[in-house]
């Protein structure tokens, strides 16, 4: 077996337009940032992973990479991918067992899957979600659900949390958008907001907007509170999803029965090995991925084949490590995704920002 000949952490930045920053719960997004982990073997291949959402300070994931968990990896055998995973994990224990320990074995796991070619070379259509809806005003909400029907999105995620009438109104306006036809998720993002709803309002929330047909609100609590989660899934009012701040197998068992859809982020909770272990766990997926390259791609063969996958997220932002690998346009046919059979030793964060 070609043993770890390298381990390299790369932090990357593109800052977008104006016209394309957008405000959410946890801030603005102004830029895109990503960590990229590059592991090369003594036999001369390229594997390439993905850290999630870095935002708060990429720079400590690339030092943690290069100065820990290189020293831990190289000489090791790349094709033991679950044993590595498992003791990557113990390794880490220190840091905690969620958050960033695990954001960098989830970017170590991908690339150590990606070192072999995919099992499937062909191109895949995966069915995919817009992630958008972010404006605060509904003329602005407008817009965005046009352009996600138009791309060709078939499933329509809008944010909430502004307050449960204006939520409420939200939904409406983005109903009469979108049409009858085209799904309606609306995301509360209640582990970021400063002033989370109370259950009661959630509740509130929930029962006046089943009339529009919502195909799931997503973390209407913070992420942990099970209590809330299975009291909210029992009064049956509209189906629930929650997953991107789940962090471990454990978490996600806990947590399958009171979610009608599970989203695990590939590169927050354990990479492709523990994404296969929980999977089988869940009613439908509908995995979290946002700002993701490598990691969409290979979220969307890891995912792209199972009978409980719903849609994968794409938000709607530009990315040029993205584009890179799927080409400028979305290329979606009836909702779904077109994946090219894109080997990833040709992948270059580099390259796609001097274009």
């Amino acid at each position: 077996m070609p043993r770890i000949r390298t381990v390299d952490g790369i932090h990357m930045s593109y800052r977008l337009s104006k016209s394309a920053q957008v405000r959410w719960q946890g801030g603005t997004i102004a830029r895109r940032e990503a960590v990229f982990v590059r592991i090369r073997t003594a036999d001369g291949r390229t594997g390439w992973g993905e850290i999630g959402e870095v935002y708060f300070d990429p720079e400590l994931y690339v030092a943690l990479l290069n100065r820990r968990v290189r020293e831990f990896l190289i000489g090791r055998e790349s094709a033991a991918i679950e044993s590595l995973h498992d003791a990557l994990r113990i390794r880490l224990v220190p840091l905690g067992y969620a958050g960033m320990a695990r954001a960098v074995l989830s970017g170590v796991d991908l690339a150590l899957h990606n070192l072999c070619p995919p099992a499937r070379s062909a191109p895949l259509a995966v069915p995919v979600y817009a992630s958008t809806g972010f404006h605060p005003h509904l003329d602005g909400l407008t817009e965005e659900c046009e352009r996600a029907v138009a791309l060709g999105f078939r499933l329509v995620k809008i944010r909430g949390g502004f307050s449960v009438r204006e939520d409420v109104r939200r939904v409406k306006r983005a109903r009469s958008s979108l049409g009858a036809d085209v799904g309606l998720i609306l995301e509360l993002g209640q582990p970021y907001a400063a002033h989370p709803y109370a259950y009661r309002e959630v509740e509130r929330l929930c029962a006046a907007i089943r009339e529009w047909r919502v195909a799931w609100v997503e973390e209407p609590f913070w992420p942990e509170d099970i209590r809330a989660y299975r009291r909210l899934h029992r009064r049956g009012l509209t189906p629930i999803g929650a997953g991107e701040n789940l962090y471990t197998e454990e978490q996600f068992r806990m947590f399958a029965g009171v979610l009608d859809v599970c989203q695990p982020d590939l590169t927050r909770m354990g990479g492709v090995t523990a994404f296969r272990r929980i999977a089988r766990l869940c009613r439908a997926l509908a995995p979290h991925q946002f700002g993701g390259s490598v990691a969409l791609l290979t979220t969307c063969r890891a995912a792209g084949a199972l009978r409980n996958l719903w849609a994968v997220e794409l938000d709607l932002l530009p990315n040029p490590w993205r584009e890179q690998i799927f080409g400028k346009s979305n290329r979606l046919s009836n909702g779904k995704l077109n994946v090219p059979p894109y080997h990833l030793a040709d992948f270059d964060p580099k390259v796609s920002l001097s274009k």
